[in-house]
């Protein structure tokens, strides 16, 4: 893995460990029951930044890398 990406790869856990804090809706009575997470927009926005960077760096290192091949 280069430097970069790991440089990227702590600064993004460094931004989303910001929201590790609660929310109004957490400690009540329905505040760990699924469909909180599922309509919460703060839970579904992290959800969704992640698994699209997620996919994103996956097809970065999936692709095929073309060889240069000299005549």
């Amino acid at each position: 893995m280069n430097r970069f990406l790991k440089s990227f790869l702590v600064v993004i856990g460094l931004l989303f460990s910001v929201t590790a804090f609660a929310h109004p809706g957490h400690g009540t009575f329905t505040g760990h029951e699924l469909w909180h997470y599922v309509t919460s927009p703060m839970h579904v926005s992290i959800t969704l930044t992640a698994i699209v960077i997620a996919v994103a760096i996956y097809k970065v290192f999936k692709s095929p890398k073309k060889s240069v091949t000299r005549k």
